[in-house]
């Protein structure tokens, strides 16, 4: 049985594993960093990247996402590390 607790849980994970994934590939696509693990990169650096990627992503429609959306990006990928 599936409590409402264990979706939101299921929902979360999932939706940190695509945000981290859409991180990387702005990374390899950006700063051609292919196989380096985000934990490994330098805190500054880091934080210069998710600075850049956050200010550069558009919706499908190529507008900007609004501010808590940007939000939620962040927190996953501050979730996954």
């Amino acid at each position: 049985m599936h409590t409402p607790l264990r979706r939101t849980l299921g929902n979360t994970k999932l939706k940190t594993r695509q945000d981290v994934r859409r991180f990387r590939k702005f990374l390899k696509r950006n700063y051609n960093l292919q196989s380096m693990a985000l934990i490994d990169i330098d805190p500054d650096t880091l934080r210069n990247y998710l600075m850049d990627y956050l200010t550069s992503i558009r919706t499908r429609k190529g507008l900007k996402y609004d501010p808590e959306t940007l939000r939620s990006y962040y927190l996953s990928i501050q979730r996954f590390l």
